[in-house]
């Protein structure tokens, strides 16, 4: 046989949930939520278990969630893979990072411009005076795309 559960639900003990669900005329379910919250309406996570992020070991993730100002589901994520995103990983892992960003798809960001300035039909119907202006910034952009890719 179970044995009785006492819960306190808004400050008045029961001996039991199912007491507890009698007397209010809710669900267990609802019971169960009940009790798990103080008098302010805040819910008391109870259990859990113990999370290390950065070698810090918090009792829950919802504690964990807390101490490092993140949502619930990030500190989880952190809990799991150890450590926080942006840290920088000890030296000799990974692949070194060079000074210089990667450029490849900068130059083809560039010489697709270049190429969408020459060909646009949209372009083409703008008055004369523009199509000197837009000749200029086409004729950089390739300059641009050249001294950063080659040719």
């Amino acid at each position: 046989m179970r044995q009785l559960k006492p819960c306190t639900i808004r400050g008045v003990a029961y001996p039991s949930h199912a007491a507890a669900a009698a007397a209010l005329g809710v669900t267990r379910q609802r019971i169960h939520q009940l009790a798990a919250q103080t008098l302010n309406g805040r819910t008391i996570r109870t259990g859990g278990k113990p999370v290390t992020v950065d070698g810090v070991t918090y009792s829950n993730t919802a504690q964990a969630a807390a101490a490092l100002g993140v949502p619930y589901w990030v500190a989880r994520s952190l809990g799991r893979s150890g450590t926080q995103r942006g840290k920088r990983r000890p030296s000799g892992s990974g692949s070194a990072k060079t000074d210089h960003p990667p450029t490849r798809n900068a130059v083809k960001i560039l010489r697709r411009v270049a190429a969408l300035l020459e060909s646009s039909v949209w372009i083409r119907r703008l008055p004369p005076p523009h199509h000197c202006e837009i000749a200029k910034a086409r004729h950089i952009l390739q300059q641009q795309a050249d001294l950063l890719g080659g040719p």
